[in-house]
Parts: structure tokens; sequence; C-alpha cells
């Protein structure tokens, strides 16, 4: 997008932090794509030994590259014959890094020879919600043909607030009224266009009472106060001796310590732990070094482990939930009125579509008439399509049960703990290490062995082995909890 500052000062900007980088002796992820390009390019030798070396190059997101990363991409394959991108043109939603569908579109022609697989199916999303995003890219001039493999679910409904403070108490309406087990399993997600959207959401929920899944390290967390002090370290020296410091020091034994001094203490340890662990792998590290470090790595996980997610568009690609509610859907958010551009509306086009297509079952639509005191219009995205009716859905009967038991709640609970915390380690998602449906399958299966998981679950072997000890744990805290 364009920015609205001045030719000149862009230009004086760029130049004052390409000085500052060189001052540093660093480089950032653009310079590292460019400087790798132009080195290939200069040194054929270096080049054709990395081809030799790398044999077969392996795509995925392609829809997110970059005319640079396809010359680069370009270069790698320069004379090899093997080359498999993986890509979805609706998916590309990061123009902001010059990705252009088009690079994908046209892949035909710019790597001639290569053979184009179109997968036209969504084994994710019920037929309704397929529906509706074909219906979103259509509108803007993106049609496709995608179909859904799921059976039918609930039809894509809408609900029209007068204002956006309304619009919040709707959405806790409709939260209150779900299956509390989708939030105890985390299940549901609220999705908002921008950060601050998310950010009164956020306020508006936990103000009635509905659990929010929050990050350890959330703005406004004794973690996130000490990680912005360390982010202005400028040496590892700095970093190792406030790690040190804060470890070395005993924990206070004071018999009444106030609720904010021991939450500021145990922020501290878990930030020097963290710190320690980013040496070890960054051993010259800086204050700002920490903060790319974490994102990447996720060290200090969630602090509620259930409770509805709380999302900007961008930041749920890849994710999934069974109910998925779209906030904000109208004029001067879908599409962002900064968005003037063809390119730009056709970005926000598919930017909804990503959002919709995040839910597996249930999909709402919500907007507001009036936001911030002006008239706000329907997004244009969502013309002429029939929504259904807006309705709570009754739990599932065997969810109904398992809500009166409160040893299936317990082994519920104890699995769902298990599984966070293995996904915190293994850096996936929950519903990547285990899903829903299969975790409904050990409640209610109880396995005892590796081959009776594989039967209740229908894992594989080597995962159902790997994953056992945790499961067969989880299920002994349950029944010792209900002796």
């Amino acid at each position: 997008r364009r920015s609205s500052a001045p030719p000149e000062e862009m230009a004086r900007l760029l130049g004052a932090y390409a000085v500052e980088k060189r001052r540093r002796g660093v480089i950032d992820i653009n310079d590292v794509l460019v400087e790798s390009l132009l080195l290939l390019e200069r040194e054929p030798a270096f080049a054709d030994a990395l081809r030799w070396r790398f044999r077969h190059v392996l795509i995925d997101e392609a829809q997110d590259l970059n005319p640079v990363q396809h010359r680069l991409i370009g270069v790698l394959r320069s004379g090899v014959d093997d080359l498999y991108m993986v890509g979805d043109p609706a998916q590309a939603i990061y123009g902001f890094n010059g990705a252009d569908p088009a690079l994908l579109v046209d892949v035909g022609d710019r790597f001639p020879g290569i053979e184009i697989v179109r997968l036209g199916a969504n084994h994710r999303c019920t037929p309704q919600v397929v529906a509706f995003g074909r219906h979103v890219l259509c509108t803007a001039g993106q049609p496709t043909d995608i179909t859904s493999t799921r059976y039918d679910g609930p039809a894509v409904t809408a609900q029209v607030a007068a204002d956006e403070r309304q619009e919040l108490e709707l959405i806790g309406d409709l939260l209150d009224a779900l299956d509390p087990s989708l939030l105890q399993s985390s299940d549901v997600a609220v999705l908002a266009r921008t950060n601050a959207q998310v950010s009164l959401l956020r306020a508006a929920l936990e103000a009635r009472g509905i659990r929010v899944r929050r990050r350890v390290d959330d703005p406004g967390t004794p973690i996130a106060g000490v990680l912005n002090e360390i982010s202005r370290f400028d040496s590892a020296a700095r970093l190792r001796a406030f790690a040190h410091d804060v470890l070395d020091t005993p924990v206070s034994t004071s018999e009444n310590p106030s609720a904010h001094d021991a939450e500021r203490c145990r922020a501290e340890r878990l930030v020097a732990e963290a710190v320690l662990d980013y040496l070890r792998e960054h051993p010259d590290g800086t204050g700002t070094g920490i903060r790319s470090w974490r994102n990447a790595t996720d060290p200090f996980g969630t602090r509620d482990a259930s409770g509805v997610e709380l999302l900007t568009f961008h930041t749920a690609k890849g994710r999934e939930w069974h109910t998925v509610v779209l906030a904000g859907i109208e004029t001067g958010l879908v599409p962002l009125r900064s968005s003037g551009t063809v390119a730009g509306r056709a970005e926000e086009a598919r930017l909804l579509y990503v959002a919709a297509t995040r839910a597996r079952e249930r999909l709402v639509i919500s907007s507001a008439e009036r936001r911030g005191g002006f008239a706000r219009n329907p997004t244009p995205f969502v013309a002429g399509f029939v929504f259904g009716e807006l309705s709570p859905e009754a739990p599932p009967i065997e969810l109904r049960r398992a809500r009166a038991n409160p040893v299936g709640d317990r082994v519920e609970r104890e699995l769902l703990a298990w599984r966070d915390g293995r996904a915190h380690q293994t850096m996936l998602t929950p519903q990547q290490v285990c899903t829903d449906e299969q975790l409904s399958a050990i409640v209610r299966k109880r396995p005892r062995t590796v081959d009776e998981l594989i039967t209740a679950t229908g894992l594989g072997p080597i995962t159902a082995a790997r994953l056992f000890d945790g499961i067969a744990a989880a299920l002994d805290d349950a029944a010792a909890f209900s002796r």
C-alpha cells in the first residue's frame, strides 16, 4: 500500500535505516534475500555448488512469494528440472511484502514444462462455509470452483448491530449460548480485521466473564513488561547479566508478598530462563533480537489453555476452529479504508476468504450500522449472499451427557491440558497434535494400550506410540481424581 509520507521523507528514512544497519553490522530479512540473489548471480561456481547440494526445491505457501523470491528460485533451479510448489492464489494476503498472486497463477509461463495439479477440494470446511468463501472471491472478480468434501453443516448466519457497543454485546450473547465444551477446548474464535478491534473485543468479553485464551506475554502482562525493558539491552553481556542476577537472587521468603510483587518475580524468572535459552542459540544476541526469537519459538505459551481465541485475520491464517465469528464486516474495515486500489481491494477479499475458511462447522458474520459515530454499509463482498437464520445450536447429545458426568469432564480436562502442553513443546497447534474427534474418542474408549489407542482414534502406529505415555498419564490423573 502507498505511504502517506512524501517520497522525499521516505527516501531519507530508508537511507538512514541503511546507514544504521551498516553501523551495527547487521542485515534484515530483505537484505538476506537480495544479497543471496546477487551472490548467486555474481558467482556461477558457488551457484552450481548450491544446486549440486540441493537437488530438489520444495516451495510451500507459494502464493506469498514476492518478485525477489521468485527470481531467487529461478537461479536455484537453473538447469535443474526439479521444482515442487504448493500454493493457493486465493490466500495471497501479504501484499505489503510484495506478494503477488499473479506470480503463482502464471507459474506455467514462468517455469516452462512444470506440471500443474489443481486441488479443488476443501477437506476442512462444510459446504456452507465453502460457498460463502466462493461468494466473497466471486464478488471481487476472483472466481474459484473449490468444493467441500465435508457433510452439510449449519447455514452461515449474520447479525447486524446498531453500533459497535451493541455488536460487542451480541457477540458475547452468541458465545454464552454456545456449547461450553467448545470454549473449554478453545474451539471457538472471534476474528477481526485490526488489532484495535481485537483489544476492544477482549475487554468486552472478559468484562462479562467470558474466558479469553490469552498468551502469557500478551501486552499488559508482567512478562510483557519485563520483555519490553530488556528489549533495550544492546549487548549479550547485558542480557546475560540480567538473567544471572535474577536467577541467582533467592525467591522472596516474605510471608505476605503482594500479588503484584509475586507476579513480577515470577515473570522475571521466566524471562531470565528464556534469555539464557536464547543466548545458547545466539551467543551475540541483543534485546532486539530476542523479540524475533520469541515470535519464532513461543517460549512462554498460553496462560489460559481454554477459552475463546481472539485474533486478526492475518494471524488466524493456518488455524481452524469449530465456530468462527467474524467481527466488523462492514465498509471501512472490510475492505479497509486504506485499500483504495483495485489490487488492494482484491487482497481484502482474499483476506476475508482466509478468515471465513478458518471455520470447520459454523460461521457467523457480524457487523454494525454505525461505528465511531459514522454510518457504515455492509461490505460489498457479501452482497447478494443468502444468510441463514441466527439461532443458538443445542449441544449434541453426547456432549450433554458428558457435561452431566463429572468424571467424564475431568478426563476431558486432563486430556486437553496434556494436548496443550504437548503442542507447546512441539511448536504445533493442539489440533495438529490430536484432533477434537480423536480426543473425544479417547474420552469414550479410555485406551490402555497402544493398539487400543490406534483402534479408538485411527492414529498411525508411530504417532500412537509417541503419544501414548502422555495420554495414559492424563487418564491415570483423571482416574486418581475420581477415587
